[in-house]
């Protein structure tokens, strides 16, 4: 249910959130829901709803930050995207952002610009014991995603995007392929 300046989202058997005016977030749980549960959806589903009433765009995108620049990661669900930046953390690149960004742009330098949202990624639980890290609760019910804290890497400003990865499973490819997309006219 939605207006311009209210909208509801239920989750079942999690809660409904009543999100209005872009400043509010009301959480109603539902009985038997849990914490973590209630905690992804208000940080996903809920703030995507306050920062449309807002006039923000968050786009569900990874990011790396190289050089004061974004390297945006895009793909469908399930196809690593979350893996890839953790192994590119572990290489020594700078995550901006493991799920979401909101863009912005700057009419006066005609560029968009996006910052990131949670410093949290969210990694399969092989990943953890590869670390050798104690696993906590997961990030939500019935999913072996567990949380990864960045806060020491967390940008609070927005940064300019330099590039759009988008990562694809396709059995047929035995190696990476890259190749540049041209702008359109």
């Amino acid at each position: 249910k939605s207006t311009e300046d209210a909208c509801s989202i239920d989750i079942r058997s999690i809660a409904l959130y009543t999100i209005t005016n872009g400043s509010s977030i009301i959480i109603h749980p539902y009985v038997g829901s849990v914490t973590s549960d209630l905690r992804i959806y208000c940080l996903s589903n809920a703030f995507a709803a306050i920062l449309h009433q807002r006039n923000m765009l968050p786009m569900h995108t990874g990011a790396l930050l190289i050089n004061e620049k974004l390297s945006l990661i895009m793909g469908d669900s399930g196809v690593g995207k979350s893996t890839l930046l953790f192994q590119m953390m572990q290489a020594g690149y700078q995550v901006f952002s493991d799920d979401v960004v909101v863009f912005d742009f700057n009419p006066d330098r005609q560029e968009v610009l996006a910052a990131s949202s949670y410093p949290m990624m969210k990694l399969w639980k092989q990943q953890f014991l590869w670390m050798q890290k104690n696993i906590t609760q997961p990030v939500r019910s019935g999913v072996e995603k567990y949380p990864l804290y960045f806060h020491d890497q967390f940008h609070t400003t927005y940064k300019k995007i330099e590039r759009l990865v988008i990562v694809q499973v396709d059995d047929q490819i035995h190696e990476p392929l890259l190749r540049t997309l041209k702008p359109s006219a």
